[in-house]
């Protein structure tokens, strides 16, 4: 493995760590539920995976670089894949909540679900000839009481 490319922490016990090749094949997600201490691989996929994100210790998102989108509602016993329903070469995510995630990667591409994944809507984006390797999201907070 080439090291680590993305890490998601849903809560203080619980993470994961995306791995994979130079040649961006072999992908891998590795979980850990005890802060750290030891890790275990959950998921592998013939591609890279690129980015993940956890939204709870229950719920986590990750993208491959052949558009895969990978998705696990059970603490990663089980994930499910849906083949090409993101651009490919997306190289980080970020969720709002459970549903409302943004995907964004190569040649500008930045894409929304608003349905965890099962669709997803490509947005228009300034930059077309260089690419996005991260995307945050922030919320805005309309007031802030001491």
């Amino acid at each position: 493995m080439n090291g680590v490319k993305e890490y998601g922490l849903p809560n203080q016990d619980t993470g994961f760590v995306t791995t994979r090749q130079s040649s961006w094949t072999n992908g891998r997600i590795v979980r850990t539920t005890n802060g750290g201490v030891t890790w275990t691989t959950v998921q592998t996929y013939s591609e890279g995976i690129t980015a993940i994100c956890g939204t709870n210790s229950q719920t986590v998102y990750a993208v491959a670089v052949d558009g895969t989108f990978l998705k696990r509602t059970n603490a990663g016993q089980t994930w499910s894949q849906s083949v090409g329903v993101v651009p490919q070469f997306m190289y980080d995510m970020s969720f709002l909540n459970q549903t409302t995630g943004f995907v964004a990667g190569s040649d500008g591409s930045i894409a929304r679900t608003t349905n965890s994944g099962t669709t997803w809507i490509q947005l228009s984006s300034p930059q077309v000839d260089w690419a996005y390797f991260q995307i945050k999201i922030y919320l805005q907070l309309k007031s802030i009481w001491w």
